[in-house]
């Protein structure tokens, strides 16, 4: 009989306490987190779950470290400003990525951008989960 192996989830990390939680949630049901955290934006908070540090350009390094980690569901939550141009660090995966960065940078809104940052992930085979799914006891009842 074969034993299902605990869900792999990454999670790339912005700022305040909610990335934290998720994870923390995660953990406590069993699942493994890979926790990203975009340098400038993430909290110490998440220190303790031993996070990779990622400069918002290094797009490739971003994708590759999920996918040699396990990870096919990705979770983007936390606060993230929008980068100052000088402090992105770009790799050769941002590069290839070029044409989808410099649409993110014309789209406008927030709503646009973070959809363009889906579409980006998911086109590279990791899919983009809502915090709502896999941690739905943090919602907030109205």
């Amino acid at each position: 009989m074969r034993v299902a192996s605990p869900r792999k989830i990454g999670i790339l990390a912005g700022g305040r306490s909610l990335p934290r939680e998720i994870a923390e949630s995660l953990v406590r049901r069993g699942a493994q987190v890979v926790v990203l955290a975009i340098e400038g934006e993430a909290s110490a908070q998440l220190d303790a779950l031993s996070p990779i540090k990622v400069n918002i350009g290094e797009l490739g390094r971003i994708v590759r470290t999920l996918k040699q980690a396990g990870c096919s569901e990705l979770i983007i939550v936390g606060h993230v400003t929008r980068p100052d141009l000088a402090s992105i660090k770009p790799d050769l995966g941002f590069f290839r990525a070029l044409p989808t960065v410099l649409r993110l940078v014309r789209a406008g809104g927030d709503d646009a951008v973070l959809r363009g940052v889906i579409a980006f992930f998911e086109e590279r085979g990791l899919k983009v989960v809502s915090p709502a799914d896999v941690a739905p006891e943090l919602l907030i009842g109205v």
